[in-house]
């Protein structure tokens, strides 16, 4: 059985696939995940959505209807024995954090900076910046455990280095930020960061 991964690194909520070859025709291939098949039809591949970080293993055998010279019997079939195990290592997507320097109340024409931080081994983040709005066809929701809806920010790339920075501030900057981080080809997203709000008053006189 071999294992097609295309990320340099597999997160939770990521997508594999297996496959499982044996010489010869007629054979179908099921696959299984500590010892418990997770498929109902067979096939020569199959995707795998993995939910649970640290180490995953998986097999495959094949069954076949034309033969009868293979010694586990079971169910009027017979199977081929289990294959060697492929393991794989699974990493918690990672959560960014984002942070508001100097403060999150500010008066027009004020400078601030959203920093977003991903706490993982790897270095080669590039971030997205997004803003919290209400719900309405064609916006994403978020999945860190709430429903909240956010739409990317029309100049998101500015932020690529991990800060954004509003300067100068106005009124119209006032809302919630969240930030993403993605990396790799194909690209391996992390969570939505924590929201952060920004309150811009008018200038003071």
């Amino acid at each position: 059985m071999t294992v097609e991964v295309t990320q340099s690194s597999i997160y939770t909520g990521d997508t594999i696939t297996l496959s499982c070859e044996l010489q010869g025709t007629g054979w179908e291939f099921f696959y299984y995940y500590s010892n418990q098949q997770i498929q109902q039809k067979p096939a020569n591949s199959l995707k795998v959505t993995v939910n649970k970080a640290g180490e995953t293993e998986y097999q495959c055998r094949a069954l076949t209807r034309n033969y009868f010279k293979y010694h586990v019997y079971y169910n009027n079939y017979y199977y081929t024995e289990f294959s060697e195990p492929v393991q794989i290592t699974v990493k918690e997507r990672p959560h960014p954090v984002l942070s508001v320097s100097p403060q999150n109340w500010l008066t027009e024409g004020d400078s601030v900076t959203l920093s977003c931080e991903v706490t993982d081994s790897s270095t080669d983040w590039t971030f997205s910046w997004y803003t919290v709005v209400p719900y309405r066809d064609g916006v994403t929701a978020t999945q860190n455990g709430f429903i909240m809806y956010v739409e990317l920010l029309s100049d998101s790339s500015r932020g690529s280095g991990g800060n954004y920075t509003l300067s100068p501030s106005a009124l119209h900057h006032t809302g919630v930020y969240v930030c993403r981080g993605e990396r790799g080809e194909p690209v391996s997203h992390t969570l939505y960061s924590n929201p952060q709000p920004l309150w811009i008053s008018g200038e003071e006189h």
